[in-house]
């Protein structure tokens, strides 16, 4: 048996799909265009698969990754063209790989933040400035037992940098968060946050996980 790495991509209508879907969906995938993936043992059986760390609803990705389990010889470029024969339109295996790095080391991620203001020129100013804040403030709720509590957590010690500019009616953000074990930061939780410190309204967003780094900063693979 050998452990392989999938890297896909997620773009338009299915970045509304939920990560248990996904599952089902790549557990099909599989059947359908037959590549040999292992199945768990005991009462109840299913294909092995190990998801990178999920994405909230409505977020794009570039870089998503399964690991399966063959158990028997193919060749990558073959299970890649299979899949992509098969998966629903909006995935897309980008590669197929044997040497890759434990989840573990996932410390960083970086996203694409685009945004339509009426006047863009200074939404970016306000956006800047709050950007530039000590402190950006959001309240996170936290299920205890049957009780919710609601927390207040300082977003801007988990942004390790950003970039803002301007193209046309759009506002562009890049940002580097904080991601994995040690620490995440849901990049819906930072749109909603900055967005309303601003007080600008805005047409239109789109949200782009672009790439998973390791804590040396390097592409996670």
């Amino acid at each position: 048996m050998e452990d392989v790495r999938l890297r896909y991509s997620k773009t338009g209508s299915v970045k509304y799909v939920s990560h248990l879907d996904i599952i089902r969906c790549f557990a099909r995938a599989f059947s359908r265009a037959k590549i040999p993936i292992w199945y768990t043992e005991g009462y109840n059986p299913h294909a092995y698969m190990n998801f990178s760390p999920p994405l909230p609803l409505g977020v794009e990705s570039a870089c998503e990754f399964v690991d399966i389990r063959l158990t028997a010889e193919m060749p990558f470029a073959e299970i890649q063209e299979r899949l992509n024969a098969t998966l629903p339109h909006g995935f897309q295996i980008m590669g197929v790989y044997a040497d890759f790095q434990p989840q573990s080391a996932i410390a960083f991620s970086d996203y694409a933040f685009e945004v339509q203001f009426l006047n863009p020129q200074a939404a970016a100013e306000q956006l800047s400035a709050v950007l530039e804040r000590k402190e950006i403030l959001a309240e996170k709720t936290k299920k205890k037992g049957k009780k919710h509590i609601v927390t207040q957590i300082n977003l801007k010690e988990k942004i390790v940098s950003s970039e803002i500019a301007v193209c046309q009616n759009t506002v562009c953000l890049t940002a580097r968060l904080q991601a994995g074990g040690q620490g995440n930061l849901n990049p819906v939780l930072l749109f909603e946050t900055v967005t309303k410190l601003m007080d600008a309204a805005y047409t239109f967003q789109n949200i782009k996980r672009l790439a998973l780094l390791d804590s040396e900063y390097k592409e996670f693979q």
